[in-house]
């Protein structure tokens, strides 16, 4: 499994407390988006939406929304930025902490 599967799974485990992901990465998987082929529009949308995201500084502060705190259903996937997707913020307009 992925690392993000791997805390997903922890995070829905009633036996969370007992489990967590050790050691280095064996991989790096890059990250991506899916939507249908051949629709320029919502690809426009998406490219836009990102943009706009790097533009106000906000690219982080999503990313930690969604990955580091809790989720409206409760559950925290505690997935911290891997340094691949910090440099692509970075280079996006987010500033380095």
């Amino acid at each position: 499994m992925p690392f993000s599967y791997l805390n997903g799974f922890i995070a829905t485990n009633e036996d969370a407390q007992d489990m967590k992901v050790a050691g280095d990465y064996l991989s790096y998987d890059p990250y991506g988006l899916a939507y249908r082929r051949n629709d320029p529009a919502f690809a426009a949308v998406v490219e836009r939406a990102f943009a706009r995201m790097a533009e106000e500084r906000r690219l982080t502060e999503l990313y930690d929304k969604w990955f580091l705190s809790r989720l409206p259903v409760g559950e925290t996937m505690n997935l911290p930025m891997s340094p691949q997707l910090e440099e692509i913020f970075r280079a996006l307009g987010t500033p380095s902490e």
